[in-house]
């Protein structure tokens, strides 16, 4: 399956919901601790203390387990920055 160039640009997915950005650069989770991620992936909190909303479906990774959070955390700091 082909990605839209769009979504990786805008953060507009096709539907027209806006999302948030989150690889790593200034604007995204660059700045954000391990910790801040962590509490937003599991409990949709942003680093701001703000409730993330949908389309974060925070509800659904709340159960993962610790090694598995911190896995996701990780792969996220692989990525390229995105400016």
């Amino acid at each position: 399956m082909r990605k839209s160039k769009t979504v990786m640009r805008t953060g507009i997915r096709p539907n027209g919901v806006h999302v948030a950005m989150i690889m790593p650069k200034t604007k995204g989770i660059g700045s954000w601790s391990d910790e801040e991620i962590k509490r937003a992936i599991t409990a949709g909190i942003s680093k701001d203390g703000s409730t993330l909303k949908p389309p974060m479906g925070y509800q659904y990774y709340a159960t993962m387990t610790p090694d598995d959070v911190d896995a996701v955390v990780a792969y996220l700091r692989t990525g390229p920055p995105i400016e």
